[in-house]
């Protein structure tokens, strides 16, 4: 048999069960500590471990300069073409989308497919590419909103004394 029927196979009978025994969970409380687990303990494991396999080379810190580079592009395109949309510049869908669109989130969805079908590697790789998405993420587009709210909501009873 054909190594990515094979492959194809095995990720259709792991939605399948996870299908089936979705009913078998009866409360929140219950779907969110599965959520807990496999955001907080699968994929930071499945990240470490394909890490831990990869040969560091000094040209994978690439990686993460080249998303960084891409969310800045997004960006920068998103600002540009979101009037043609019809998303007036100024308003809060504007602000919104400028954001979350270059707001790429790939670990959920992309790192066990990789897994699968590419290996550890390519988790690897998708890691690296994913750091520089969280600095554009939790760094650049974090000041960019407290800019934005600081000149929507001034305070005055902000201090500027140090």
């Amino acid at each position: 048999m054909n190594i990515a029927l094979q492959k194809a196979i095995a990720l259709l009978a792991l939605i399948a069960i996870g299908i089936l025994l979705k009913p078998k969970i009866k409360s929140k409380e219950q779907a969110d500590g599965i959520k807990a687990i496999i955001l907080s303990l699968a994929l930071p494991a499945t990240i470490f471990i394909a890490l831990l396999k990869t040969e560091v080379r000094v040209e994978l810190i690439s990686l993460p300069i080249l998303a960084l580079v891409f969310n800045v592009l997004l960006f920068g395109l998103s600002h540009l073409l979101l009037p043609f949309m019809g998303i007036a510049r100024g308003t809060p869908e504007f602000r919104s989308m400028l954001m979350m669109i270059p707001s790429l989130a790939p670990g959920l969805s992309c790192f066990p497919i990789l897994a699968e079908y590419q290996g550890d590697q390519a988790v690897a790789w998708a890691a690296l590419g994913d750091l520089g998405n969280k600095v554009f993420v939790l760094i650049v587009l974090y000041l960019l909103a407290m800019r934005w709210y600081y000149r929507f909501f001034p305070s005055e009873n902000v201090s500027t004394a140090a």
